[in-house]
Formats: structure tokens, sequence, C-alpha cells
């Protein structure tokens, strides 16, 4: 079985030369992170304009993957760190993560509200709509982003409306209507895409709750993806918690643990 390489980075350790007084503390985490990985990596990596768009498209990516979030027009003063974040791990600013965090918070609340909107009465389903799954590009502004979520729960809600129907062995390929208890499927399915999509929303805000623990770890294994996507972070919390699930196992092959520790000085 291949082996999985665990970077574990003690959350104490500070950059030579930082001053932890004055440097934001995910900052320190991620000038550390840097150069150990740099001083023992297999794949050395070069921070450059290339590297910083590499680590910029898989944040965003992570945070936003099905471009339902964010529109373009809130994001474009964001794209200029892009070619910046390389000097962001060099230790020369750190804004990126931060405005990252606040326009995904905010665009959260939005999805939520448009949820429940979009949800609380019947859909109309007698025009048709088109969507092109995956989105390739951002809605442009929030008029747009409505209309997406629009489509995009309409969407849901007929799947699981086929679902129900596919579940009851009683579909007949042949026919190209709406089953005759449609409107009271429509209304369990909305029912059931609002309880999905909710959930999600609240699971993505419970994240941000804890005071960007999960989301700051979630961003320095951004940093290690960029070196390999078989390389990840992970905190010591996170390492005892696995260490403690595999120590219950008779046989627990392909983990080979790699620890880096750096102290001051």
């Amino acid at each position: 079985m291949r082996n999985i390489l665990f970077l574990l980075l003690i959350a104490c350790c500070f950059f030579a030369g930082a001053q932890p007084s004055q440097s934001n503390p995910l900052q320190q985490k991620s000038l550390v992170l840097r150069r150990l990985l740099e001083q023992n990596h297999y794949l050395p990596l070069h921070w450059d304009d290339s590297a910083s768009a590499r680590l910029y498209d898989r944040w965003m990516e992570l945070l936003d993957e099905e471009k339902l979030l964010f529109t373009n027009l809130e994001i474009s003063p964001i794209v200029s760190y892009r070619t910046r974040l390389d000097e962001e791990l060099m230790g020369k600013e750190w804004a990126f993560f931060n405005k990252t965090i606040q326009v995904y918070s905010r665009g959260l609340l939005r999805a939520d509200s448009f949820i429940k909107q979009i949800l609380a009465r019947p859909l109309d389903f007698t025009k048709a709509d088109d969507l092109n799954w995956p989105l390739a590009n951002y809605p442009g502004n929030d008029t747009e982003l409505y209309l997406t979520w629009q489509k995009y729960l309409k969407w849901k809600v007929l799947r699981a409306v086929s679902d129900m129907v596919m579940d009851t062995g009683t579909i007949n390929i042949s026919n190209t209507h709406q089953p005759a208890n449609f409107p009271l499927l429509e209304v369990k399915a909305r029912a059931q895409v609002q309880k999905q999509e909710s959930g999600w929303i609240r699971n993505k805000l419970s994240a941000l709750a804890q005071p960007g623990k999960e989301m700051e770890d979630n961003y320095l294994s951004a940093i290690s993806w960029c070196y390999d996507p078989h390389t990840t972070y992970m905190s010591a919390d996170t390492k005892t918690d696995v260490e403690s699930e595999l120590s219950g196992l008779e046989f627990a092959p392909g983990f080979e643990w790699m620890k880096m520790i750096k102290v001051n000085g």
C-alpha cells in the first residue's frame, strides 16, 4: 500500500527571526511550514508567481469548489493576490487569508438566505432552465448568484422527486408527463433538499465558529498540497486523534509519520 506522508508542525514553534508579538500566528505557522518543507520535502518548491497561483487556486477551490458562494464582483479585489502569495510566505505581508474568510463568511450567510427564500414556496417547473454543472465560472453578481441557486435547487428537487418515483417501482419511461402526485412529491423533495443544503451551510459555519482553527489548518494543508498532493498538514491535536484511532487497530498499514520540529533560533 502506498505510504501517505503526514507532516506535523508543532504550533508553538516560530520561524527564526520572527517577532511573535507583531506577527500573525497563522503567518508564523506558515513561515515555519514553508521552511520545513523546503528543507525536508523530496520535491522542493520555489515560491514564485507560479507557486503563488497554485496556492491561490487550491484555496479558492477548497472554499467554494461548486462556485455557489462567491461572485466575480466581490472577489475582484482578491484576485491580485494570485501572484502575491509567495511574498506572504516570505514574511512581507499577510492579508489574503483574512480577506477570503470575510468573503467566505458573507457568502455562506447569503447562500443560507437564498436557500430559505427559494425553497419556501413551490418551484416553477413550467419553463425549461439551462444549468451547466459543474459551473465553470463564478456568477457575476448577487442577482446572477441568486438565479444560479434557483436553477441549482430546482435541479436538486427534480432529482429528489425522480428518486422517490424510482423507489416506488412504478416509473414508466415512455411517460413524459409529471406523476399525478407530483405536487405532493415536490413538497417532500423541497423539504429534503432544504434539510441537506441547510445542513451543508451549518457545517461550514461551524468551522468558522472555532476562532479559525479548522480553517487555519485547512490553509496550512493547502500550502503543503502545493508541494505534493499527498503531503498534508496535521496539527498536534489532529495527530493525537488519529494515533488514538489507529492504536485500536490490530493492523494499520500505509502510514508513515514524519515529525518536523523547529525551535527558536
